[in-house]
């Protein structure tokens, strides 16, 4: 349903650019939207010109489009000075033929509308009071979408959940078990691996109790330890806190999964969720990536009751097994 509604999404945003390129008879209309901390992808565009750049990421400050984000202010320039600035969405050879420029910042800093014409003079005081208007109506198209979005990551995890504690009842095996809440955890949030990590009785050592597909290249992890000074899950156990880093946060050797060294995929996006027993991290729940996955609210709320879910499962287990034994 999430694909859907980004498909629709992406098709009113290309339909309202068509529209506002035809009212203002400007040459191209494009929009930009933040995709990191300071950096705003091309996410649609209309344009009688076949140079726009497609994958045109622009940093705050940069040209005229990061000076509006920078500065959160409109600006209209009639007159194109290519000496004074540059507009950085066309290929080679185009943007010396724009003459005037116009863009409007959208809400909170989330990306900019831009206009250009190869006519001096193309645009009004008037025209940009107009185009303030298209842009409030942009901002209000994002805003509902992320809500429907939202809304429908939120039932997709609550049928994850009833699917999980379903499980408790088919298997009686652990690890069978754990085979299952693994593969159905990695379908229900869309990470490519999922794995447990679980800690040596004495807390020096941790190791990969099962995972959902392959992780360590080349080598079997279900026979390896990891030193618990090591690696975000060393962090993890030893802190007893969650982490969620994207690729810019993976870069670094010292944020390795497992620590440094360890052939790993190239992960562009990690969750790491502490499962406590009697009050201590003996498990981590790891969601890696290998595309960019969301790490936002819902993603963690979802984590920490799948985490206290898995924690219940594992001390009832421990209590069955006693009376078992005491049983015996």
């Amino acid at each position: 349903m999430t694909t859907l509604i980004s498909l629709d999404k992406q098709t009113y945003l290309d339909q309202i650019l068509r529209i506002v390129c035809n009212v203002f008879d400007a040459h191209s209309a494009v929009l930009f939207l933040q995709v990191g901390e300071d950096q705003y992808r091309i996410n649609s565009f209309f344009s009688l010109s076949d140079s726009i750049r497609h994958d045109a990421i622009l940093t705050t400050g940069t040209g005229l489009t990061g000076w509006i984000i920078r500065n959160n202010k409109p600006l209209l320039i009639n007159n194109f000075d290519r000496a004074k600035g540059h507009l950085g969405y066309y290929a080679a050879g185009e943007e010396s033929e724009i003459r005037a420029f116009m863009g409007c910042p959208l809400d909170q800093g989330l990306g900019v509308l831009c206009l250009d014409s190869k006519r001096t003079y193309s645009f009004s005081d008037k025209d940009q009071k107009i185009l303030h208007q298209f842009v409030r109506l942009v901002d209000t198209l994002i805003a509902e979408f992320k809500h429907l979005t939202a809304e429908c990551t939120e039932q997709r995890f609550y049928q994850g959940l009833k699917l999980l504690c379903e499980l408790h009842d088919k298997f009686s095996s652990w690890l069978a078990y754990l085979t299952s809440f693994l593969s159905l955890l990695s379908g229900v949030t869309g990470f490519s691996h999922c794995f447990l990590a679980v800690c040596d009785a004495q807390g020096k050592f941790f190791s990969v109790e099962s995972s959902n597909k392959e992780l360590v290249l080349g080598i079997d992890e279900l026979s390896q330890q990891f030193t618990m000074e090591n690696g975000l899950i060393g962090w993890v156990f030893r802190n007893g806190a969650p982490i969620f880093a994207s690729k810019k946060d993976l870069s670094s050797p010292s944020a390795s999964l497992l620590g440094p060294g360890v052939p790993l995929p190239d992960f562009a996006s990690v969750a790491c969720v502490p499962v406590a027993i009697h009050k201590r991290t003996r498990g981590v729940i790891v969601l890696a990536s290998v595309t960019p996955q969301s790490t936002g609210r819902e993603l963690r709320a979802f984590l920490k009751i799948v985490a206290s879910n898995l924690s219940i499962f594992l001390e009832n287990l421990y209590l069955r097994n006693r009376l078992t034994c005491s049983g015996g």
